[in-house]
């Protein structure tokens, strides 16, 4: 009876324990499962994170995509109308060209010299020389306000002007005319410099007007000096009157007449070139030629090799 109850006991004991590890076991299955659900809802948050991403990133891309052939479409638009531009400020700087004497004139007893370059392709500086019926040679230099393709514009006009109206005879009465002519057609804010000049080649007499221009220097035995004469800019006021002076060029005397690119130059130090400088190069030159030349050597030396041109340069020489 005892050994049989002991039996019971020893059963009923190795039951418990056997019960014990199954609810372990059975505890840890449910753990186990617990975490597999948590790593499957994990990894589906996951996925879906990843779908999210992939989404975003691939409308990133088309949105970048159509960016970047919005951006490639409006280059090649800007590299045509470039292109477009530069071919007509090319056509421009051409027709602009054949506006500008091809050749400088021959006169008997004189020497001319002629010197143009424009800042950009196309410029406001013009000069030009006019034989005249009764043999005399009219000469002006001008300067447009501004510059570009508008300035090269009133430039071709005033140009046209001024040759149409040489027949009056007079320089003073030539700018009269052509300011009157020129200012219905003129741009706002924008006028025009200009110095009108008659030479007669067999005495030397130079007779000459100027609308606001840069004053004329001219070498002579004692000294340089300018040739003073006052009026406003064409195509500002109507009914301006230009006040007309002449001058008799004696044998190997030299006249200066420019713009004011080469004077309001600078240097790399902000120095400008200035009217001391170029009055003292006149009187240190007797040949217009080897005036120019030293000129424009010395605006080389003393605005660098990194200089970029502020404005249009023109020089004319006038030597008995």
């Amino acid at each position: 009876i005892g050994l049989v109850l002991l039996l019971q006991v020893l059963i009923i004991v190795e039951n418990a324990r056997l019960y014990n590890r199954l609810q372990g076991t059975y505890l840890e299955m449910e753990q186990k499962n617990d975490q597999l659900v948590r790593s499957q809802s994990e990894l589906r948050r996951q996925e879906e994170e990843v779908r999210r991403l992939n989404k975003d990133l691939e409308k990133r891309v088309a949105e970048r995509t159509e960016q970047l052939k919005s951006a490639m479409a409006k280059q090649q638009e800007e590299a045509q109308q470039r292109e477009r531009i530069e071919q007509e400020l090319r056509v421009a700087r051409l027709i602009q060209h054949t506006l500008l004497p091809k050749s400088l004139p021959e006169l008997e007893g004189h020497e001319i010299a002629a010197y143009y370059q424009p800042a950009r392709e196309v410029g406001g500086d013009f000069y030009d020389f006019l034989r005249l019926p009764d043999g005399r040679l009219g000469l002006f230099v001008g300067d447009v306000s501004g510059k570009g393709g508008p300035a090269a514009i009133v430039m071709a006009i005033t140009r046209t002007l001024l040759r149409s109206a040489y027949h009056l005879g007079s320089p003073g009465e030539i700018l009269e005319q052509v300011n009157d002519n020129l200012l219905p057609d003129i741009p706002p804010n924008m006028f025009v410099t200009c110095l009108a000049a008659l030479l007669d080649s067999s005495t030397g007499r130079l007779q000459y007007a100027n609308a606001g221009h840069d004053l004329p220097y001219v070498r002579h035995a004692a000294g340089v000096s300018k040739l003073q004469a006052t009026g406003m800019p064409l195509g500002l006021m109507a009914g301006m009157t230009y006040e007309q002076k002449e001058i008799t060029l004696q044998p190997e005397e030299n006249v200066l007449l420019y713009s004011d690119g080469l004077v309001e130059a600078h240097s790399p130090h902000h120095e400008m070139f200035g009217f001391p400088r170029m009055q003292r190069y006149v009187g240190a030159h007797s040949e217009g030629a080897t005036l120019i030349d030293s000129l424009l050597a010395e605006l080389e030396q003393f605005t660098g090799e990194d200089w970029e041109q502020e404005d249009d340069i023109t020089l004319v020489t006038l030597q008995r």
